[in-house]
């Protein structure tokens, strides 16, 4: 999976709002969060699974993906945190 078709605004709500809830425990009341976030690294609609039976697996395989793309997400952020030119 390329990273190429990610805004910074995607990297820095994976960063900054999808990494605080990624492994809580609470699955239902954030399994749309895991939605968008296979959306978005997958670059295509991901449908919400059909059935509460398959949250938790939805979730490992978010957390999956998140763990494997994590430092090139951190890489990318930090890397267009230094080409945005500053306020003068």
């Amino acid at each position: 999976m390329t990273l190429d078709h990610l805004t910074k605004e995607d990297i820095s709500w994976i960063l900054n709002d999808y990494a605080k809830i990624r492994n809580h425990s609470y699955i239902n009341g954030y399994i749309n969060e895991h939605v968008k976030f296979q959306s978005i690294m997958k670059n295509k609609k991901v449908e919400r699974p059909d059935c509460g039976c398959n949250f938790h697996s939805f979730k490992d395989i978010s957390n999956s993906i998140f763990e494997q793309y994590e430092a090139e997400l951190k890489n990318m952020y930090q890397e267009d945190s230094q080409n945005t030119p500053k306020d003068e």
